[in-house]
């Protein structure tokens, strides 16, 4: 594990600008991983889904993704509005 952290660091070294990397954005690979089940919430995706593409439950994903599952939602509801008229 500890190469595995080594080769990410020196990755974002010369991935991000210095400004970026000063900040805690893609600090580690774990925050990818959020980040992606966040985007898949967003873009609508069934929480089901993502949880077993995520090994998760889906009692964890509500728990932790709510607020994206909210906007997620949200944008559920427009399509649907749209498409009963």
């Amino acid at each position: 594990m500890r190469l595995y952290n080594e080769v990410w660091r020196k990755a974002r070294r010369a991935t991000f600008t210095p400004e970026v990397l000063a900040t805690p954005l893609a600090s580690t690979p774990y925050h990818l991983r959020h980040a992606w089940i966040s985007t898949l919430l967003t873009l609508a995706v069934a929480p089901a889904q993502v949880a077993e593409w995520a090994g998760n439950s889906v009692e964890v994903i509500y728990k932790n993704y709510a607020k994206v599952i909210d906007c997620g939602e949200a944008a559920a509801l427009q399509r649907l509005s749209e498409g009963l008229r």
